[in-house]
C-alpha cells in the first residue's frame, strides 16, 4: 500500500497532473473535494460509477503519486478500510495562489526591511529571477560574444525571446503598428497586495537582464513604461548587419544596463 508520498518539486507537480487523463482529473478532483480520506464505496456513489470503475481509474493515481492509500480507523471487526487522499492541490488555480501568497509577503518584507531602498531590491530581484530562468530554460546568452556564430539567426533568436518571455507568464506580443516592439500584456505578480511600483521594478529588472544578455550587442532596445497598459514596451531594432559590433567605428550598440526605473 503507497502510504508514504514521496516529495515532489513544482516541476513534478506540473508533470504529473499534466499527464492525468480526463478521468482521472475528475477523480483526483473529487479526491481533493474532501478534508480527509475517502474511500472507493463513498467516490463511487458520489461520482455515480460502480466501484471498478473507480479503482481502475486510481491505479493510474497511485502509480502518479498524486493519490497515495491510506489505513482508515477500524469500524467493528473486519479488515479495516482504506482510504485515499490527494498529495497535490486539486484546485487547478494553485499556482496563482502561491504566486500570489508568496509575492506579496516579499513584498511586504521589502517595504518593512528595506523602506529607503525597496524599489532597488525588486529591480535586483528580478535580475536575478531572469539569469535563472534563462539557465533553466536554456535561452541563448550572446552577452560574451564579439560576434554571432556562423549562420545564427537573429530575427529567430528575437522570436525565441519573446516566447521565452510568454513562458514566464508577461504576455509578450508584437506591437500591431510597430512590428519591432514587444509589449507584455501580463504579469503573474499582478493582483492581490502586490505594490504596483515593485512589481514595475521587478519586472524592469527581468525585462531588461533578458536582453542584456539574450540581445548582448547585436541589436539596439530599449524600455518604455506606459501607464496606460499592463507593462512596459520593448522597442527592438535590428542594424543591417547584425553580425560584427565590436570594432571602432562601429561600437556595440547595446545600451549600459539602465538604472531601475528607467
Amino acid at each position: 500500500m503507497n502510504t508514504t508520498p514521496a516529495t515532489l518539486d513544482l516541476v513534478d507537480m506540473f508533470t504529473a497532473l499534466g499527464r492525468l487523463t480526463p478521468a482521472q482529473q475528475s477523480l483526483f478532483r473529487q479526491i481533493g473535494s474532501h478534508h480527509e480520506p475517502v474511500t472507493v464505496s463513498t467516490l463511487a456513489r458520489e461520482l455515480s460509477l460502480h466501484t471498478s470503475s473507480i479503482r481502475e481509474t486510481l491505479d493510474g493515481l497511485l502509480d502518479s503519486r498524486v493519490v497515495i492509500a491510506q489505513p482508515l480507523a477500524p469500524r467493528g471487526r473486519g479488515r479495516p478500510a482504506v482510504g485515499y487522499t490527494t498529495t497535490l492541490p486539486s484546485d487547478p488555480l494553485f499556482p496563482v495562489y502561491t504566486i500570489h501568497h508568496l509575492s506579496s509577503a516579499l513584498f511586504a518584507w521589502l517595504r518593512d526591511a528595506h523602506p529607503d531602498d525597496a524599489e532597488a531590491c525588486a529591480y535586483a530581484i528580478g535580475e536575478q529571477w531572469a539569469l535563472r530562468a534563462m539557465a533553466s530554460l536554456r535561452l541563448t546568452d550572446l552577452s560574451e560574444l564579439d560576434e554571432l556564430p556562423d549562420g545564427f539567426d537573429l530575427p529567430l533568436h528575437l522570436k525565441e525571446v519573446r516566447g521565452f518571455l510568454r513562458m514566464l507568464g508577461f504576455g509578450a506580443v508584437r506591437v500591431s503598428d510597430s512590428p519591432k516592439a514587444l509589449r507584455l500584456l501580463a504579469s503573474p505578480l499582478r493582483g492581490g497586495q502586490c505594490p504596483e511600483s515593485l512589481v514595475e521594478q521587478i519586472t524592469l529588472g527581468l525585462v531588461q537582464t533578458v536582453f542584456r544578455h539574450a540581445v548582448g550587442p547585436f541589436a539596439q532596445w530599449s524600455t518604455v513604461l506606459d501607464q496606460d497598459e499592463a507593462g512596459p514596451t520593448i522597442v527592438i531594432t535590428i542594424p543591417p548587419d547584425p553580425g560584427h559590433y565590436r570594432d571602432e567605428e562601429n561600437p556595440s550598440l547595446a545600451p549600459a544596463a539602465p538604472p531601475a526605473g528607467q
